[in-house]
């Protein structure tokens, strides 16, 4: 993977590597350590605690029909938690805490449609939102 991204921006390198992710869970549901690694050194810590959540099946993509989206995320705790991944937040006390109050960012540096790549690769829970 090194070598075909050299010289791409870490955006790109981000939404490579989550499309070989993505592709590795659909041959044989396995994540390679390597890749891992990776998201780890890039997203840091809460990369591997985001990916926990994935596993638990804690994360369910609501879809509008005009195509907003937001994230609900069960918590350990067994809170339900909003995400806005348009806007760069969530409701939950590590994010104000990591993010509003010290100003660091959990996800940072952002891919730009991350979330595009583990919903439409089924990973995440998916649920439409009806017109109210």
């Amino acid at each position: 993977m090194a070598a075909a991204l050299a010289g791409l921006t870490l955006p790109a390198v981000v939404e490579e590597l989550l499309s070989e992710m993505a592709a590795a869970v659909q041959e044989n549901a396995r994540i390679p350590d390597e890749h891992l690694s990776l998201l780890k050194f890039i997203f840091g810590p809460s990369a591997i605690q985001a990916l926990d959540l994935v596993d638990r099946q804690s994360i369910t993509l609501i879809s509008s029909p005009s195509g907003r989206r937001v994230y609900q995320v069960l918590g350990s705790s067994g809170k339900t938690y909003t995400c806005l991944a348009s806007c760069h937040y969530c409701s939950c006390p590590a994010f104000a805490f990591s993010v509003l109050r010290k100003s660091d960012s959990l996800l940072e540096p952002r891919a730009p449609s991350r979330s595009k790549t583990y919903s439409h690769n089924s990973l995440f829970q998916r649920r439409t939102a009806l017109p109210t």
